[in-house]
């Protein structure tokens, strides 16, 4: 069997790219990818559109703040790829509490499950990726999913 990563928000547009360059032919061998996303306004299943006959993929749709299925999908993964958040700052003037409750402790979940697993290889979430409103362009996760790949041969 091959590494297998967790993919949080793998339903977004910059996770389902990261998936999606993962899976294709320039992405790494040897992997399953379990995707885990809450579909919500970012979150799209179209965003998946025709991986969903490879068997390396699995979807499960869930949020990032249920403890119990994070740690049931940590302990069957060696990696874990965060990129759940809430982004659409525009969003935030209606009310802060989805940010917060996302974006930190969501992460915080994920980490937790991570840590009771031993899972000790992990990316950082999109909310610390746009801190500085700093998108990861197609060519630093593709250079990202190719180091993926030479680290797993």
């Amino acid at each position: 069997m091959g590494t297998r990563i967790l993919i949080t928000g793998g339903a977004g547009f910059i996770g389902s790219t990261y998936t999606r360059m993962l899976l294709g032919p320039e992405g790494a061998g040897g992997i399953e990818i379990t995707v885990v996303d809450s579909l919500t306004y970012a979150g799209n299943r179209e965003n998946l559109a025709g991986l969903g006959d490879d068997p390396r993929l699995t979807f499960v749709r869930g949020d990032v703040c249920d403890f119990k299925l994070m740690e049931s999908l940590a302990a069957r993964h060696d990696e874990i790829v965060h990129f759940t958040a809430e982004s659409h700052v525009d969003r935030s003037n209606e009310s802060g509490t989805p940010f917060v409750t996302t974006n930190v402790l969501g992460t915080q979940t994920l980490l937790e499950a991570a840590v009771r697993h031993g899972i000790d290889r992990q990316a950082p979430s999109l909310a610390e990726l746009t801190a500085d409103n700093a998108l990861p362009s197609y060519e630093s996760c593709l250079a990202h999913a190719r180091t993926h790949r030479r680290v797993t041969e």
